[in-house]
């Protein structure tokens, strides 16, 4: 496969499939959308059919606001037990979070969200403000991790009320990027040349 990865969930109710690997509990599809399995588990889906640089993103599309909508998109996540970030939508506040080694802890709010909105998070390098959150494609905020450099891409829910849709992941600065950008060169430079 190649990234950005993509997932619609539109298939038979039960397990994620093959492509995903999951730590802590497990999730199911129903309806066509991706919940948690159980009432209350914490539970990392890391997409396993492609290798994600260390600048890397994950989005979706949030299903249902019923309950404590306690989920988020997650990037950097380990490869065993609880390890890695995400953007939680919990309560309907987004909020950077993480677990390290399975201990939980949140590092910034940063807005609000609400059924169909797109939440996303990417992180980029080790410096202050490496985690940025988006909502709907606009910016609405930062905050700094240091736990975690590396990892893959996927998507954090803890119960069965929590319920997403139509994920993607991919990486930050990666060939599609540039390729738009010398695509961008080409065509200004053809129009000063005409």
């Amino acid at each position: 496969m190649a990234l950005p990865a993509t997932d619609d969930f539109n298939r038979a109710n039960g397990g994620l499939g093959s492509n995903w690997t999951e730590y802590g509990s497990t999730n199911r599809i129903v309806s066509n959308v991706a919940q948690g399995a159980s009432v209350s588990a914490d539970t990392f889906s890391k997409w396993n059919a492609d290798t994600f640089s260390n600048d890397q993103y994950s989005k979706y599309k949030i299903a249902s606001t019923s309950g404590s909508m306690d989920a988020g998109p997650a990037v950097r996540i380990g490869t065993s037990g609880l390890n890695g970030c995400f953007l939680s939508t919990y309560n309907g506040t987004l909020e950077f979070a993480k677990f390290v080694s399975g201990t939980f802890s949140t590092f910034g709010i940063v807005g609000t969200a609400t059924t169909g909105d797109i939440v996303e998070i990417h992180a980029v390098g080790t410096s202050t403000g490496n985690m940025r959150a988006f909502k709907n494609s606009v910016a609405s905020g930062t905050g700094t991790d240091s736990a975690f450099t590396s990892g893959g891409a996927g998507f954090f829910i803890y119960n069965s009320a929590a319920q997403i849709d139509d994920w993607e992941g991919g990486n930050v600065g990666g060939v599609a990027a540039s390729s738009i950008l010398m695509s961008k060169h080409r065509y200004f430079s053809n129009l000063m040349s005409l």
